[in-house]
């Protein structure tokens, strides 16, 4: 007699379960690749060249955080370039206006009016901030560069009738207070009074992998000073009762002198500005491009053919579809259909 090996009902419909369950996860990876053009499990099914991704990934990674801090410091150079520009622009106004206006009296007057208004645009343009930070105070960007402009006005008054020689112991005194001529910076008047941010040196930032670049102008520069004691020096009128008109004229010739000097200094931090942009610039098309290679390596290892996917995906949903026929036609089935 032959002896007849059965499965169980159980069993069967257990085993049909197992056989859609993994048709089933067969089809959501099919679908996922085909959505996303890459392999659902990268390391399963490259090996060790899965390693090679990461590391890719990685490098990619880092060269986003270079690329976002780069477009940061790319926008505070532009704008510390063009408040550059302008206070250059306002002081060559000054200065044309002030050659022909400084000729006494009311002349005298309306020079002071202005210079003791362009001390304070000046300083508004300086107390500039970008992304939360003072971009001329050096490396302490939590403070403003100038925390006083009434000093500056008032900061020359000479006594009427000066001497030639009582005017040029105020310019030796203003050269002082500025640290001009060889002064030492950190122990002027003018850091302890105007200027508030750091004397340390200027901001620098990491551009790359391998560069590191220090930025920037500071409110501490020897071109703003120059401007500044300009300025101080047309800001009073009291200039105009000097004991002599030859004693005047030198008077004005040494405030055209330092303001003619600050615009050069400007203008040669403007260039130096522009210097910074290029290589900011350089730093950031030499990392799209890096970041393009990086891309297209991963693409290459963790990528899958869109064609083997989307042939892939209607056999497994033909046959995810066939198996739930053969279910429901099976459930159908009933020993009373045929009695």
């Amino acid at each position: 007699m032959t002896a007849l090996s059965t499965l169980s009902t159980l069993q069967r419909s257990l085993a049909m379960r197992d056989a859609v369950t993994r048709t089933d996860h067969a089809l959501q990876k099919a679908q996922q690749e085909l959505t996303t053009g890459l392999r659902q499990d990268v390391y399963a099914e490259t090996g060790f060249r899965a390693a090679q991704s990461l590391d890719m990934r990685n490098r990619m990674e880092r060269i986003d955080s270079f690329a976002v801090n780069n477009q940061l410091l790319a926008g505070k150079i532009s704008v510390m370039s063009e408040q550059l520009g302008q206070i250059r622009t306002s002081v060559q106004g000054f200065l044309a206006n002030a050659l022909s206006l400084a000729g006494g009296g009311e002349g005298a007057a309306a020079v002071a009016r202005e210079a003791g208004a362009l001390i304070s645009a000046i300083s508004t343009q300086l107390n500039t901030a970008y992304a939360g930070e003072f971009l001329f105070s050096g490396m302490s960007t939590a403070s403003a560069p100038v925390k006083d402009t009434s000093t500056l006005t008032q900061l020359s008054v000479l006594p009427d009738g000066a001497t030639g020689a009582q005017m040029q112991a105020e310019m030796d005194r203003l050269n002082a207070w500025f640290a001009l001529g060889g002064g030492d910076i950190t122990r002027s008047d003018y850091v302890g009074t105007i200027y508030g941010g750091s004397t340390e040196g200027l901001q620098s930032a990491q551009i790359d992998e391998y560069s590191r670049m220090e930025y920037g102008v500071s409110a501490n520069d020897e071109a703003i000073r120059q401007i500044f004691k300009g300025l101080t020096m047309f800001a009073n009128a009291s200039y105009d009762g000097a004991a002599s008109a030859d004693d005047r004229a030198a008077w004005i010739e040494e405030a055209m002198s330092s303001l003619s000097a600050g615009v050069s200094g400007i203008q040669n931090r403007e260039a130096g500005l522009g210097n910074q942009q290029s290589l900011v610039e350089g730093a950031s098309l030499r990392q799209k491009n890096l970041s393009t290679i990086y891309n297209n390596r991963v693409v290459e290892i963790e990528g899958v053919d869109g064609y083997e996917a989307a042939t892939r995906f209607e056999q497994l949903s033909a046959q995810l579809e066939a198996s739930y026929k053969v279910t429901v036609r099976l459930q159908s089935l009933s020993l009373l259909n045929f009695l």
